[in-house]
């Protein structure tokens, strides 16, 4: 029974995917196809995976387990799916067509594209004034020796060069957008390679690749048959970097060596268990969160110091990896999360996806009225990173870029129509 309610989940769903796909490939899609694009990816896919692989072994997070195994999440599950593709693809076409506002950004080579280029390799700058530099030399240093959490070596690399290296991916994502077709690449993935190595993480890289195929969709005139197929090649291969590199990190570093390749699926590229450990804890055990929209609360105040509010929450994924895990205390590790089941936790399983979608919609609604391609990319950028991934780190810093942006924007047009008004008198 549960099976045949998860096909059925899977052709409704999968029928609101390709209608978005046919608006993507028209031009006539804009940023919400590509947050169902993704939800679709991490979501529904796991579905036709379990279909085929079974439910699988979640080894220590017991709570997980009892999720994936329950009959009653599963169906809610379902019935989540289904509403967010009605509600995702309603909300989608209410919303202009992907259109880029001429003049907001000309591909002119400038000061501008001097900074950005000397920003992508800010992470090289960084290393240069480390107290010691060779330890660059060795591909992730501090994931694969051991080291002192209070020495000068680590709090410079937490501080210093994980700063460069998230100005590294923002001013490579700008570059990449005012770029010419007829301009060379190379620079771009030796920027990726660069920050990555430094980095010494596996979520940098993934976020590079991720941008540059968003800035593609974004630009792209996918009426040519031949641009299509070279954006499918294209996706393709980077997919399959994602998984080779994957598997080469976890050997250099030990990390989930002993992890069968379905676990690592489970927790790395599939967001299902963690949305139906959500549900789950909703339905029978309450116990995640200490309070409705704590994690939310969180986001909304992240940039007010400890020291004034000792209390003040934590990042959701702190407080779900401890559930997951039936633990009652911060562990040493933090497994992969989304607005989705962050929603759901915060909201109930009623409201959570549907304010999601709607947070979404407004976000974008609200870029696309600035009519500036700056805010609608960097909205892009986070809505579809914060479809798969928790409110953290670059995807937190985004967020907050776009309100900056937008609130500037807005400031601006009132100075702008003032001025206006008195020219007038």
């Amino acid at each position: 029974m549960d099976e045949m309610f998860n096909i059925v989940v899977v052709c409704v769903s999968s029928f609101f995917m390709s209608r978005s796909i046919s608006k993507l490939l028209h031009n006539k899609g804009n940023l919400l196809d590509y947050c169902f694009l993704a939800f679709y990816m991490v979501q529904v896919i796991p579905l036709v995976v379990q279909l085929f692989a079974g439910i699988p072994d979640v080894l220590h997070h017991v709570n997980v387990g009892y999720a994936m195994n329950d009959s009653i999440t599963n169906y809610i599950y379902g019935i989540i799916i289904i509403v967010v593709s009605l509600l995702m693809s309603r909300l989608s076409s209410k919303l202009n067509p992907q259109l880029l506002p001429s003049g907001s950004f000309k591909s002119t080579v400038g000061f501008f594209n001097v900074v950005l280029t000397v920003a992508m390799f800010a992470p090289l700058f960084a290393v240069a004034f480390s107290p010691d530099p060779s330890i660059y030399l060795k591909f992730s240093y501090f994931y694969t020796q051991s080291f002192d959490d209070n020495s000068y070596l680590y709090l410079f690399h937490r501080t210093v060069v994980t700063s460069c290296v998230l100005l590294s991916v923002v001013a490579l994502l700008f570059k990449y957008f005012r770029k010419k077709p007829s301009d060379s690449q190379w620079i771009y993935y030796l920027a990726i390679f660069i920050s990555t190595w430094i980095d010494g993480k596996r979520t940098i890289f993934l976020f590079m690749l991720i941008g540059i195929l968003a800035v593609d969709l974004i630009k792209g005139n996918y009426s040519n048959k031949l641009i299509q197929k070279k954006q499918i090649y294209k996706t393709v291969f980077f997919a399959s970097l994602v998984i080779i590199y994957f598997f080469a990190y976890n050997q250099e570093t030990g990390k989930g060596e002993d992890s069968e390749f379905y676990y690592l699926y489970t927790f790395y590229f599939s967001r299902m268990s963690i949305v139906k450990t959500a549900i789950y804890d909703q339905l029978y055990t309450n116990s995640m969160l200490e309070y409705p929209c704590q994690t939310i609360l969180f986001n909304v105040l992240l940039w007010i110091p400890r020291v004034i509010w000792p209390t003040k929450p934590v990042m959701y994924c702190i407080y779900f990896t401890s559930y997951a895990d039936g633990s009652t205390s911060q562990l040493d590790y933090n497994l992969q999360v989304s607005a989705w089941s962050e929603f759901v936790s915060n909201f109930g399983i009623i409201l959570g996806p549907i304010i999601v979608c709607l947070f979404f919609y407004y976000m974008a609604k609200i870029s696309i009225n600035t009519k500036s391609n700056i805010i609608y990319l960097l909205c892009t950028a986070f809505c579809v990173l914060y479809s798969v991934y928790g409110f953290e780190h670059i995807i937190s810093y985004i967020f907050y870029l776009w309100i900056a942006l937008v609130a500037s924007r807005k400031l601006f047009s009132k100075s702008k129509h003032k001025k206006q008004i008195i020219l007038a008198k």
